[in-house]
């Protein structure tokens, strides 16, 4: 169903995700045009999970202020400001189900941290360089870790490289994989690769 990729190396943040959506009811696989990452306000998303509350966070959804925002200080305005702010938007334009509990798990890069929010919207640093969530982020991460050492590789080929292990290993992560870059002056570039 999902494997997004967030990455971190000096001033260049990485995010990137491959292109399966999958009913659950039926277990049919479709590939849409929209994507299971974006950038809006300096920060970049990548989303595992439902579907629609997917959809409102990315297309319906306002992100507060993020003027003044320190690096610092990135994680207060995230609990304080960004999550009550998707909470209140779901809320509103979708249905809260399993006794409140929202099926979407967030990757969330801003101001060169990486967060993972859980379904709980409890939030987690990563500080090693770089995360995975979704089912095939254990294969992902696994590969990551391998490769880590490996100076020879750069991070872009890294993250492919994982997004493939976790393809042959979890077969409701597909190709073609979709990545962000975000590069030290801001600037956003997106890449396709098909396999």
């Amino acid at each position: 169903m999902t494997c997004i990729i967030g990455a971190v190396q000096g001033n260049t943040s990485y995010i990137a995700a491959d292109s399966a959506f999958v009913f659950i009811e039926t277990g049919n696989f479709y590939t849409p045009n929209s994507l299971k990452i974006f950038h809006r306000e300096g920060l970049l998303f990548g989303m595992a999970g439902s579907i629609r509350e997917d959809q409102i966070i990315q297309y319906g959804f306002k992100i507060p202020s993020t003027k003044n925002v320190t690096r610092a200080k990135a994680d207060d305005w995230i609990v304080s400001k960004l999550i009550p702010s998707i909470i209140s938007k779901i809320e509103k334009e979708s249905r809260i189900i399993d006794n409140d509990k929202y099926e979407t798990e967030l990757l969330l890069i801003f101001k060169n941290r990486m967060f993972v929010i859980d379904t709980s919207f409890g939030i987690a640093e990563h500080t090693n360089g770089f995360c995975s969530i979704g089912c095939g982020s254990p294969f992902a991460l696994g590969a990551l870790e391998i490769m880590n050492e490996n100076e020879n590789i750069t991070i872009y080929n890294k993250v492919h490289r994982a997004l493939q292990t976790a393809v042959k290993y979890n077969n409701t992560v597909r190709p073609p994989f979709h990545f962000l870059i975000k590069s030290k002056n801001g600037n956003v570039s997106h890449c396709i690769e098909n396999e």
